[in-house]
């Protein structure tokens, strides 16, 4: 493999090449590596009708570029082959820059490609499911259903004891552990997928994510009050599967300086 640097303002590009000639060698997670390598090449060069052999026959018409931004440098962050290894899960971030402005800025991207006829191809008719998503088809469309009057939906599979934590008021520097007891109801086993914490200040310390029918479990949230001053109120998402679940959780509470407390509980005397 060798590669190109290119100064463009404060940003140097990193253009990635790799010998045909070792493709035959490689593995699959290198040949598609490559073909990613060289389609966002062509789409950075402007050269759209060469980017769309790399796209899948049947979305080749419909193959644009992403809106009016222009991408001038990309970095493959992760390649995942999927059940079967006929498909992977491509994690990039795209360098670009908005025609109006003169700011470059970097933008997380994920794509689905899929090997087809002996190659790899982008199957932008088939993108990976992402957290907005899951979001809405396994909480907000669930819930709706759930609360429709006269609804048959079927009823949730995980019961938490508590969706809401309140830690009350604490001195500024604790760290928190705080527990969320939950129920699996489902006549199968699930596991706990992932816990979606938009903040730095809560961590998932969660550590069994297996549980067998009627099995009881938790979820763990270490909250580090170093970072946060007064009131706060912080939601986040557990995802479960196979049942497509996901359930909102919420901690709640107030920190102060050690100080504050003190002078608050002598106020009281």
């Amino acid at each position: 493999m060798r590669s190109i640097s290119i100064r463009f303002g404060g940003y140097f590009l990193v253009m990635c090449f790799v010998s045909s000639t070792t493709l035959a060698d490689a593995s699959e997670s290198d040949k598609l590596r490559n073909r990613v390598t060289q389609f966002y090449m062509a789409v950075q060069m402007g050269q759209l009708e060469k980017a769309a052999q790399f796209v899948l026959e049947d979305s080749r018409k419909s193959f644009s570029s992403a809106g009016q931004a222009k991408i001038i440098g990309f970095n493959i962050n992760s390649i995942a082959l999927e059940e079967g290894e006929k498909s992977a899960i491509v994690g990039t971030t795209l360098k670009m820059m908005m025609p109006a402005m003169a700011q470059v800025f970097d933008v997380p991207d994920s794509s689905r490609w899929k090997f087809d006829s002996g190659e790899w191809y982008l199957d932008p008719g088939h993108p990976p499911e992402t957290y907005a998503n899951k979001q809405k088809e396994y909480y907000y469309d669930k819930l709706i259903a759930r609360n429709k009057k006269g609804s048959t939906a079927p009823p949730a599979e995980v019961k938490f004891d508590k969706e809401l934590v309140d830690v009350g008021s604490q001195a500024k520097g604790k760290v928190l552990q705080i527990k969320f007891p939950f129920t699996n109801l489902s006549k199968d086993s699930i596991r706990l997928e992932k816990v979606y914490i938009p903040t730095l200040f809560l961590k998932d310390i969660t550590t069994k994510t297996e549980f067998k029918p009627g099995e009881k479990g938790e979820v763990a949230i270490e909250l580090d009050t170093t970072t946060l001053f007064r009131g706060f109120d912080q939601t986040f998402f557990v995802e479960f599967q196979p049942i497509k679940e996901m359930v909102r959780l919420r901690i709640r509470g107030a920190v102060f300086d050690a100080k504050d407390i003190e002078a608050a509980k002598a106020n009281k005397q």
